[in-house]
């Protein structure tokens, strides 16, 4: 509600909650198994004037477990605009390759935590699978839902239900991946002088 009318961000999220909210009722209205939908948010700020929207989609068919997807929405406050993940990054930089390196060392201990309970470093749950690479973006999603704190790059992966059609290695099942089934924070020290300086953070 705070948002909603502000110049910056109100336009976004009035045209991203109608759109979001028809779709549910479209759905609603064609199928003939009841359901339930919710979107809960969390506001984030972020350096440099920042202001980080998460929403966390929630749509259950009765006696089918829930789909969630996780949409964000960057805004830079100061200068009245929306943002998106290579805006934060100088000019030259891939933002998905600077995220990727600044990712891997933090991501073994998260993916490992990850449910369901799952042996240490066992398929799925490597960092290859969820990082963008020549094949497609994996469970990364491509680094689509984010947010930035006062110190870190946090991570939603992935940013929607999703299946790998092919596994890897090829002898393995292949997994489907609940939308936010990880979250990582990436030091914004682990991407400094890639930064703009005035999103590097404290």
């Amino acid at each position: 509600a705070e948002l909603i009318d502000n110049p910056t961000a109100g336009p976004v999220l009035r045209d991203y909650y109608t759109r979001l909210f028809n779709g549910w009722r479209a759905t609603g209205n064609t199928t003939p198994r009841d359901s339930s939908a919710r979107a809960d948010y969390e506001i984030i700020p972020g350096p440099g004037g920042l202001q980080s929207v998460v929403v966390h989609e929630t749509f259950e068919p009765f006696g089918i477990q829930a789909n969630n997807a996780y949409r964000s929405f960057l805004f830079d406050m100061n200068s009245g605009r929306r943002l998106y993940l290579p805006d934060l990054f100088r000019p030259g930089v891939n933002a998905n390759q600077a995220v990727s390196t600044a990712a891997a060392p933090i991501l073994p201990p998260v993916l490992d935590a990850a449910a369901p309970p799952h042996a240490p470093g066992t398929y799925p749950f490597t960092v290859e699978e969820f990082q963008p690479d020549g094949d497609g973006p994996g469970y990364s999603g491509n680094y689509r839902a984010f947010a930035l704190t006062g110190d870190a790059l946090r991570l939603y992966m992935p940013d929607q239900p999703m299946s790998r059609e092919s596994p890897s290695p090829r002898d393995r099942f292949s997994w489907s991946m609940d939308g936010g089934a990880v979250v990582a924070n990436v030091p914004l020290a682990a991407l400094a002088g890639q930064l703009k300086p005035e999103y590097e953070g404290i």
